[in-house]
C-alpha cells in the first residue's frame, strides 16, 4: 500500500477553482522495485462539488511532463481519466474497510 508523499512535487490551478496537487507516493514497508507511483491530491472547494481530498495513485499516465502537457491542452480543466483514477481509488478504500469490518 502506498502511503501519502512527503511533498508536492507540482501543483496545478484548475479551473474555475482549486488544485490539484501532485507527488511521489511513498511505500509502506518491504521491498519494492521501480518508482514509486505519482500521486494526486484534488483540493477544490466545496461549493464547486463534493470530490475526495485523500490523496490516490495516478494510474493511467507515469510520465510528470505528459501531465503537465494535458493541462496546458485543456486549459486547466481536469482530465476525466484523472478523476476515473481519484474515485476508483476511493472506492478500493472503502470496499476494503467494509471487508475489514465484517
Amino acid at each position: 500500500m502506498w502511503k501519502q508523499p512527503n511533498s508536492i512535487l507540482f501543483s496545478v490551478p484548475l479551473y474555475p477553482k482549486g488544485y490539484i496537487h501532485f507527488g511521489r507516493g511513498v511505500y509502506g514497508g518491504g521491498m519494492t522495485v521501480g518508482t514509486s507511483p505519482i500521486m494526486a491530491r484534488l483540493d477544490i472547494p466545496s461549493d464547486c462539488g463534493d470530490y475526495p481530498q485523500d490523496w490516490f495513485v495516478v494510474s493511467y499516465e507515469r510520465s510528470i511532463i505528459k501531465i503537465k502537457n494535458s493541462f496546458k491542452e485543456n486549459d486547466n480543466i481536469l482530465p476525466e481519466s484523472l478523476l476515473l483514477d481519484c474515485y476508483r481509488y476511493h472506492y478500493e478504500l472503502l470496499k476494503n474497510k467494509s471487508y475489514e469490518n465484517r
